[in-house]
């Protein structure tokens, strides 16, 4: 009994240090702003150094900001191998649901370069859209690939008429998709920057996720795989057995041909950071996961959110009041809470600024506005802006003061009243809301004098009623 006590505790060590090293999804991986706008403002300030990677392309880009953080041939076209696949997932789950089934055509399992072979199903089998899509975003299986395609899209060529329509979509515009697995085509090309693009549509749809950051997976069972088809994701940063294990990394997609070279895609998270790495074209022997961890790392340790807000010019504020509204201005708050991916030891950005109010917003003497920060097109960030306006009853007794100053000095006073009453304290020289609290402080003070003189009389009372009591008590013992 005791023994089996100690297995079972074993046991439940083991499953919570999995849990611990497994990668997980942090709350801030979300997929950054829906959006997805880049936006490159690297030549305003003092940009760190990026690392030298052997790859020849490279791209990295911080999500929740837009900002592209370095860019290595970020625009030319490179064959991208099985990365293709993470477009593939994205326009299956857009058009198919996860429980139809797919039926393996004899092209999708002959119909492949010699190698690329995963013998997960042979002709007529079936299987799930769901085990499709695992098994080709973890074990890039090409028959997977080649199987959704033909449901999804009838014939290859009808997907991939499907693949560049969504690859224009998110931002992918200088590529053309042939297939959905790969497998070298001359008119199949990417570059690192729409990669990332596509990679960051496609962490924004919750189904791709789920399934792109899973360890490992097992399918229904095929002719060929009797026992189901057993899938682990090829990304070596995400397995905790791997030299190249990295707690940062939620997803990715791995690839390789001849034409190629080696291919990687990542999605890696910390704190409220999210990155998405590309490496294209780089050479074998680890070198690919080399260059990734150089990316992550100088993303992670040279960048930081800060905050932007600038020292407003108030005066030009003011100024820009004075053409929407007829009111004297006291003060205008501004609430410094925008901030924008930074070099950690930036000195800041001059953001351009921009100053707008919300007219409808003006409740008594205070209305809303707000302060952006714009680089070219692009919002950067907005910080809350607080207008108070001094209060029209006073604004109004100090204008006709100054406009009758001289006159008003030559006026004779009138003679003071003895005593004080409530028409003296309405009549005194202060503003309004100051006039209306000491009537206030009058009438509770007024208020408290009664309650106590009340309260006075109830004890006197009191003690006349003890006092009748205990003569009469005394006169019975007499």
């Amino acid at each position: 009994m005791k023994e089996r006590r100690r297995g079972a505790v074993r046991l439940l060590a083991l499953l919570m240090a999995i849990m611990l090293l497994v990668p997980t999804i942090s709350a801030a991986a979300a997929g950054g702003k829906e959006d997805r706008t880049a936006i490159d403002y690297s030549g305003q300030t003092e940009w760190p150094a990026g690392p030298e990677i052997i790859g020849e392309g490279g791209f990295l880009i911080e999500l929740n900001s837009g900002a592209i953080l370095y860019q290595k041939n970020a625009d030319e076209q490179f064959y991208p191998a099985s990365i293709t696949k993470i477009l593939t997932a994205l326009v299956v789950i857009e058009n198919c649901s996860l429980d139809e089934m797919v039926t393996f055509s004899y092209n999708a399992v002959h119909d492949l370069e010699e190698g690329a072979y995963s013998y997960i199903a042979d002709t007529g089998d079936q299987l799930s859209v769901e085990d499709c899509l695992y098994a080709m975003l973890l074990q890039s299986s090409n028959e997977a690939a080649y199987a959704l395609a033909e449901h999804c899209g009838g014939t290859v060529d009808g997907f991939a008429e499907k693949m560049n329509a969504k690859a224009k979509e998110v931002g992918a515009t200088n590529s053309h998709f042939a297939n959905p697995h790969g497998l070298f085509n001359e008119n199949h090309y990417t570059t690192p920057h729409d990669m990332a693009m596509i990679m960051w549509a496609a962490i924004q749809n919750e189904t791709f996720l789920t399934i792109d950051s899973t360890f490992s997976y097992r399918t229904a069972v095929t002719k060929t795989q009797p026992d189901g088809f057993y899938c682990q994701m090829r990304h070596a940063m995400m397995n905790t057995t791997s030299e190249y294990f990295n707690s940062s990394v939620v997803a990715g997609k791995t690839g390789y041909t001849q034409a190629s070279k080696n291919t990687l895609v990542t999605y890696a998270v910390r704190d409220d950071m999210e990155l998405v790495s590309v490496v294209m074209r780089s050479e074998a022997n680890g070198q690919i996961y080399k260059d990734t961890q150089a990316l992550l790392d100088y993303g992670f340790n040279s960048f930081a959110f800060q905050p932007i807000s600038q020292n407003a010019d108030l005066a030009a504020m003011e100024d820009q009041l004075g053409g929407i509204i007829n009111r004297v201005v006291q003060n205008i708050e501004v609430t410094s809470e925008a901030k924008a991916l930074l070099p950690k030891d930036s000195t800041g950005i001059d953001f351009a600024q921009e100053f707008s109010v919300d007219t409808d917003s003006l409740s008594g003497d205070e209305m809303q506005g707000s302060l952006l920060y714009r680089w070219g097109d692009m919002i950067m960030g907005r910080d809350p802006v607080l207008i108070r306006f001094v209060p029209e009853a006073a604004s109004a007794a100090e204008s006709e003061n100054f406009a009758n100053g001289s006159q008003a000095a030559e006026t004779t006073p009138a003679p003071a009243k003895s005593g004080f009453s409530l028409e003296t304290l309405t009549n005194l020289d202060v503003p309004m809301p100051v006039r209306i609290l000491l009537v206030v402080i009058l009438v509770i003070l007024v208020i408290i004098l009664i309650f106590q003189i009340v309260n006075l009389f109830s004890r006197r009372n009191r003690r006349r009623r003890r006092r009748k009591g205990r003569k009469s008590k005394t006169k019975r013992y007499y």
